[in-house]
């Protein structure tokens, strides 16, 4: 077999060269030939094998790409060489100052190699030095610079606003434009989907400078729908939350560890009657939830079928009460929730409260005890209140509510604390315990305590609003473990909090830390965070002021969570993360028309 060559396309060459420094070109190489038998033209399909040698003959084997199906009709054929590399790297061995391309056909070499040479006058692009090209040498001048988002006057750690945070950038060029050149940007950044919230923006462009606006990722909307509950926890390494929307409870998880985008929300409960609270926690590894539906006189339990909480069982009655606050949480093994009850006697305008708790008899909740009432239910006139959501908290490793006794004909109301006796809490509790009282003749008669509570550094600890001598925020740890001695704790913020769902207390980096909703106008988010893992000193401060426009107003309910390392805020149906500066840059390139 005879093979003759057309000429090759070695401006190819010539652009290979150009991608080894820039990556934009594709590092392919354009071959074509014809190929006769004797005096036939050859059709068909051949194996073609290309090789570049650093001699005409013998030598040293640079490269081969092996071409299993060529199609060759009426004897010409076109291939690449770079897409099918069997042996060595096609840059490598364009570097060498000699190179010979040999084609072997069907398992037969050709003769003879051909050698590569350049294209006429690229041999004068190797000639060029570094920095030999000046601004006004090019057709069109340009410069061009990287702005990391680090310098953007940012420092320490910051809650991402629900609106952009703008931040105004000047550049100085190193050389002034003859004309006003056109500014082009564009971002780069470690996290894609933080990419997708960063926004740019050109405010002026002279010939001697630029100002530009940046704004870092906004704060991600959870899609939720309907009163979204202080619950929220990590499910599968992700935070989720769960939403109240009237007669029915649905489960939301984040698509990502930090909880930048959201996956849409799924139903886990649905009633006739309308929910008054619900309550989620991770029960023996998956999703689970605690509903009060207040009208139906019931409390209902349900759990995912798998870590993420893609499904869900069906709902379990586990109390025919009327309750109307929920806390579910995983007390040694099994599922535990408590519930307070309240009923309202129009006629004798007598409230009757109390406190319940009720644990399942298995790990994942099959089966229940019979609900157990805690503290001595007690009446009182109006509406007597007694907690706005008990808290349920492990105190030595056994079962522990914090809740809220009040009178408010007598101005009186009483933080208690109450511990089991056994590692389930199925038989009687210990007598309660006070933790806190406030009494103010000059609180309006409905108004409430907004406290929380949680395991600090092994004793149990909570956060109360106080009015009296000024309003303020106190934090309470118990001096043992087994929450039998309360002193008086410290002041964590000098903030006025108003009455309701207002405060979260969770653990933030080994620390403990609160947010809440402070009162005034506009209302805004408050966070502080105490000096040491004890929290008997804090760091006062709080947000910036995010009230109105950048939240939806009214702010009704707040929880605190460690997110991904960072704290991190649920209130309404919003969700704030809290971040460093993030890590990324922004690229500009100025070229003059």
């Amino acid at each position: 077999m005879k093979k003759i060559t057309y000429p090759m396309l070695l401006g190819a060459f010539c652009a290979f060269l150009v991608t080894i420094a820039q990556a934009q070109v594709p590092a392919l190489i354009n071959y074509q030939g014809r190929l006769v038998d004797g005096s036939s033209l050859v059709n068909g399909t051949v194996q073609l094998e290309l090789s570049l040698y650093d001699a005409a003959v013998g030598g040293a084997l640079l490269y081969t790409d092996a071409n299993p199906s060529v199609t060759v009709i009426d004897g010409l054929y076109d291939t690449y060489l770079g897409d099918d590399t069997t042996f060595g790297a096609l840059g490598t061995a364009l570097a060498s100052p000699q190179v010979w391309l040999e084609v072997v056909v069907n398992g037969t070499p050709l003769s003879p190699r051909e050698r590569l040479v350049s294209v006429p006058y690229a041999m004068r692009a190797g000639s060029v030095g570094a920095g030999s090209i000046g601004f006004n040498q090019l057709s069109q001048p340009y410069q061009a610079g990287r702005i990391d988002f680090q310098d953007l006057g940012l420092s320490g750690l910051s809650f991402v606003q629900a609106e952009p945070q703008w931040h105004t950038v000047d550049l100085a060029y190193n050389q002034p434009f003859v004309q006003v050149p056109s500014l082009s940007m564009n971002t780069q950044m470690s996290d894609p989907i933080l990419l997708s919230g960063t926004q740019v923006q050109t405010l002026n462009v002279g010939l001697s400078n630029a100002t530009l606006r940046v704004a870092l990722p906004r704060a991600h909307q959870s899609t939720g729908m309907g009163m979204t509950v202080p619950a929220a926890t990590i499910v599968d390494g992700r935070p989720a939350k769960i939403t109240m929307a009237s007669t029915q409870v649905l489960f939301q998880i984040a698509a990502d560890a930090a909880g930048l985008e959201w996956n849409a929300p799924v139903t886990v409960l649905v009633t006739t009657n309308t929910i008054s609270y619900a309550s989620l926690a991770i029960i023996n590894g998956q999703p689970a939830v605690a509903a009060a539906v207040f009208n139906n006189t019931a409390v209902y339990y349900a759990r995912a079928h798998d870590a993420a909480g893609t499904t869900w069982g069906a709902p379990l009655l586990i109390a025919n009460l009327p309750a109307q606050f929920v806390d579910l949480a995983e007390i040694n093994t099994r599922p535990a929730v408590v519930f307070e009850t309240r009923t309202y006697d129009f006629m004798t305008e007598i409230s009757s409260n109390a406190v319940w708790y009720v644990v399942a008899t298995d790990t994942t909740g099959t089966a229940w005890n019979t609900p157990l009432q805690l503290d001595n239910k007690w009446t009182a006139s109006f509406i007597g209140l007694s907690s706005y959501l008990p808290r349920l908290i492990l105190a030595d490793s056994l079962p522990a509510v914090v809740y809220m006794r009040g009178f408010p004909e007598f101005d009186s109301y009483t933080l208690r604390f109450q511990r089991a006796n056994n590692i389930h809490g199925t038989s009687a509790w210990a007598s309660p315990v006070s933790i806190y009282t406030m009494i103010n003749a000059t609180l309006d008669w409905w108004y409430t305590i907004s406290f929380d509570a949680a395991e600090v550094a092994g004793h149990p600890a909570v956060i109360v609003t106080e009015r009296d001598p000024s309003p303020r925020v106190r934090y309470i740890r118990s001096s043992n473990a087994q929450g039998s001695a309360w002193p008086a704790g410290v002041v964590a913020a000098n903030e006025n909090i108003g009455q309701g769902l207002l405060l979260s207390l969770a653990i933030v980096d080994g620390r403990p830390a609160v947010v809440a909703i402070g009162e005034g106008s506009p209302k805004r988010l408050l966070y502080v965070r105490a000096a040491n893992a004890t929290g008997s000193s804090w760091i006062f401060g709080g947000l910036p002021n995010l009230a109105n426009p950048q939240i939806p107003l009214p702010l009704s309910s707040v929880k605190l969570l460690e997110v991904d390392g960072e704290p991190a805020i649920f209130y309404n149906d919003r969700y704030l993360r809290s971040t460093q500066v993030p890590q990324g840059a922004l690229h500009w390139m100025a070229v003059q028309p």
